[in-house]
């Protein structure tokens, strides 16, 4: 899995690109603020513009 820092909040996120859209990636966690759910462990899921991200690293 691959992480990305949020350019909105500076968080470092986990993501993964979507097959056959190259301008769109799916983020794992908290894109805003966060909530009760992620706390409690669950991960939502999110679809971002790749203009948002800043890949950091890739993990294998």
């Amino acid at each position: 899995m691959m992480h990305a820092i949020l350019k909105c909040s500076g968080r470092t996120v986990e993501v993964e690109p979507i097959p056959g859209d190259p301008d769109h990636m799916i983020v794992f966690g908290t894109v805003f603020l966060r909530t009760g759910w992620d706390a409690a462990g669950f991960s939502p899921v999110h679809i971002v513009p790749i203009d948002k991200l800043e890949i950091t690293t890739l993990s294998v």
